[in-house]
C-alpha cells in the first residue's frame, strides 16, 4: 500500500512537471507574442517616417518649382528693362 501512495505521489510530480513546463511554453509564447507586437510598432513607426519624408520630397518640388517661377520673374524683369530700353532708343532715333 505504501508502494502505491508512493506510486500515485510519483504520478503527481510528473503531472506538476509537466504543468511547469506547459506553463514556461506559455511564458516563452506570451513573450513572442510581445516581440511581434514591438515588431509591428516599430513597422507602424517606419511607415509614419516613409510618408513624412514623402511630404518632405513634395516640400522641395514646391521649393525646387518656386525657384523656377523666381528665375522666370528674374526673366521677365530683364525682358521688361531690355523693353524700355529698346523704346528709348526708338524715341531718341525718332528725335
Amino acid at each position: 500500500m505504501k508502494q502505491d501512495g508512493n506510486e500515485r505521489n510519483r504520478m503527481k510530480q510528473d503531472g506538476n512537471e509537466r504543468n511547469r513546463m506547459k506553463q514556461d511554453g506559455n511564458e516563452r509564447n506570451r513573450m513572442k507574442q510581445d516581440g511581434k507586437e514591438r515588431n509591428r510598432m516599430k513597422q507602424d513607426g517606419n511607415e509614419r517616417n516613409r510618408m513624412k519624408q514623402d511630404g518632405n520630397e513634395r516640400n522641395r518640388m514646391k521649393q525646387d518649382g518656386n525657384e523656377r517661377n523666381r528665375m522666370k520673374q528674374d526673366g521677365n524683369e530683364r525682358n521688361r528693362m531690355k523693353q524700355d530700353g529698346n523704346e528709348r532708343n526708338r524715341m531718341s532715333y525718332r528725335e
